[in-house]
């Protein structure tokens, strides 16, 4: 089987190398971005399952980033966590811009992971050929 891809987006190198221990012990491939732009310049290579971005980040923001995303219709269904370590207007807007969660720093890795096996469920599921009678895929679900 095919290992899932997450590409993480986070300017702080201590911080996506923890990303990428936890999220690659679980089984996943992880692919680090260290800003928005390299993010962006990366994402139809690299054809991610799921995206993590940090919202506070030098010149492109997280929250521009997710706008940049769901701009372009071919993502309009990739599946995004945005984190940050600041307030909740700053987890809201992400929201509202199109973050499929949003998770507060500091943060649990079994949180992190909980969010991230939901949210690859469906995506899990198709590559496995496993049908899970609750699980609805197209416009039929």
């Amino acid at each position: 089987m095919n290992r899932l891809m997450i590409l993480v987006v986070e300017d702080n190198d201590d911080s996506r190398a923890l990303y990428d221990l936890v999220l690659s012990r679980a089984g996943f491939e992880v692919k680090g971005a260290g800003d928005s732009e390299a993010a962006l310049e990366m994402l139809d290579d690299l054809q991610p399952d799921l995206l993590i971005t940090d919202i506070h980040m030098p010149n492109l923001s997280g929250i521009d980033l997710i706008r940049h995303i769901r701009a372009d219709e071919k993502w309009v269904s990739l599946p995004i966590i945005a984190v940050t370590a600041f307030g909740p207007d700053q987890l809201a807007l992400a929201a509202t811009q199109g973050a499929t969660r949003v998770l507060r720093k500091p943060f649990e890795p079994n949180r992190l992971l909980s969010i991230v096996f939901e949210l690859t469920k469906k995506v899990r599921a198709r590559s496995t050929g496993y049908h899970d009678p609750g699980l609805k895929f197209g416009s039929d679900g």
